[in-house]
């Protein structure tokens, strides 16, 4: 689930409208793992394809969740 979303831009290219959003994924009530920038593109039929997805950034889990991680995602950390 991805409760906490920013829009980032919304753009007309042609007859689509391109729409990105940065989101935080979470584990659990409110552990935020990370941050991801996901870029949508919708034609004028209601046709909605996923463009480009970016994982930004990781965090570290807790030490409560440390036993969910299977191996480290690489990338940039805090």
């Amino acid at each position: 689930m991805y409760y906490t979303v920013n829009l980032k831009k919304i753009e007309q290219e042609r007859s689509n409208i391109i729409i990105t959003f940065i989101s935080y994924p979470y584990l659990g009530p409110h552990d935020t793992i990370g941050i991801d920038e996901i870029t949508f593109k919708a034609d004028h039929m209601g046709n909605i394809k996923l463009e480009e997805f970016k994982h930004i950034k990781s965090y570290h889990l807790p030490d409560n969740l440390k036993f969910l991680e299977k191996k480290v995602v690489p990338g940039k950390y805090e």
